[in-house]
């Protein structure tokens, strides 16, 4: 019967998410964790990043050099060894080019601001409070419209201040929720274009 209730104890307290009864280093882990889901996603923040669309080019000639060179190596046509690892550093650095940007540049929807963020180590951030915004213009080529993706030029109220949020995925979302923080912020005068 001791067990029985130790065990439903134990149970109770593992779903609830007591620590009250563990040692402190339990204790420690939770609020790492805390303080990690916090600073890294937390709820508090949606994080926004360039889409990949944005890089077709890019992967575009990557692939096409891939490709050139697995034509040349399957039919066993002569390809120098120099030029051979020139052109598989090209296509990885194309590929780590890509994909480094992305995670060293994104966007953060706060509740209280629109943040531009760069770097990791050292990272430089850009705060635009939602009451500063005074205008969001959305610019799509018309290959950016078929790929649904867009720049956005966030305007502060100082004509000065602009800010690109280049090639994000669901433009039209992304200024109907700036939109909405904008309003909930209680700013006066803001448009889009």
């Amino acid at each position: 019967n001791y067990k029985r209730n130790r065990n439903a104890s134990f149970k109770q307290d593992c779903c609830l998410g007591s620590f009250k009864s563990y040692p402190v280093f339990y204790n420690r882990i939770y609020i790492f964790i805390r303080v990690f889901l916090i600073m890294f996603g937390g709820r508090s923040r949606e994080v926004i990043r360039t889409s990949r669309k944005g890089y077709l080019q890019i992967y575009f000639m990557v692939m096409t050099l891939a490709l050139i060179i697995a034509y040349i190596k399957v039919n066993d046509l002569p390809l120098s060894e120099p030029v051979f690892v020139i052109a598989v550093i090209f296509i990885i650095m194309g590929i780590k080019f890509v994909e480094v940007h992305r995670i060293l540049h994104h966007y953060d929807i706060t509740p209280t601001a629109l943040e531009k963020v760069e770097g990791f180590v050292v990272q430089r951030t850009k705060r635009m409070h939602y009451y500063s915004i005074s205008n969001l213009h959305l610019t799509q080529s018309l290959f950016d419209k078929f790929l649904g993706i867009g720049t956005i030029e966030v305007s502060q109220f100082s004509e000065t201040l602009r800010t690109e949020i280049k090639k994000i995925n669901k433009p039209e979302e992304f200024i109907r929720k700036v939109s909405e923080m904008i309003n909930r912020s209680g700013a006066r005068g803001v448009g889009q274009d």
